[in-house]
């Protein structure tokens, strides 16, 4: 039955709390609604109530919540599941079953994804190097500050999070089954003042 319970509260949310819910705005905007919080992170909680929501409070697992402005700062301690309620005085208004997870590594896309293998067209079409946290909701702002690139022996730099005319030059005279090596790939996100460098990459082209 607490299986059931759980998986309903994950999957539909709105189901069991009816017009007081809680979700999580540290997630992707489309997936604030998801019932997720992220161990290693702050999860900025909020409470959506058709009354006086200011005056609400919110406790994971029976502990007291603290909060600033209008969301509640939780940082979960281990992956599984966390419980959140609301309260209004000792009154028991709604409750959530979140689902905790990690945060995974962030990995490099190519061509906006992560695929190995692709088409030199899909490249030229989308020079651009980004950097993600695969299948992980929470918000990240990742700006990729350098990387270089290695076409048949010759290597490029460049400080931008785009392919440069020169890479581009020489990826025109690429053929199927030929490769490029993406390296010393560094990313930055606001706030924090040190680069991280992400693990190598190697497109092969279809």
């Amino acid at each position: 039955m607490r299986a059931t319970r759980i998986i309903l509260f994950l999957f539909f949310p709105f189901a069991l709390l009816g017009q007081t819910r809680v979700i999580n705005r540290s997630l992707q905007k489309q997936r604030q609604d998801s019932a997720y919080l992220y161990v290693g992170a702050s999860n900025k909680l909020q409470i959506i109530s058709p009354g006086k929501a200011n005056s609400l409070l919110l406790r994971i697992n029976g502990k007291l919540v603290p909060k600033t402005d209008s969301t509640f700062a939780y940082e979960p301690s281990k992956p599984g599941f966390d419980t959140a309620q609301v309260f209004t005085g000792n009154k028991l208004l709604a409750t959530t079953i979140f689902k905790v997870d990690t945060i995974s590594l962030p990995q490099a896309f190519i061509a906006n994804t992560m695929a190995e293998t692709m088409t030199k067209n899909r490249l030229l079409v989308n020079p651009f190097v980004s950097a993600r946290n695969p299948d992980c909701y929470y918000e990240f702002y990742l700006s990729v500050v350098f990387f270089r690139c290695t076409i048949k022996d010759m290597d490029f730099r460049t400080p931008h999070s785009y392919l440069s005319n020169e890479m581009i030059a020489e990826i025109k005279k690429l053929h199927s089954g030929d490769s490029i090596q993406f390296d010393n790939i560094r990313v930055v996100s606001p706030g924090c003042g040190r680069a991280i460098e992400l693990p190598d990459k190697t497109i092969k082209i279809e």
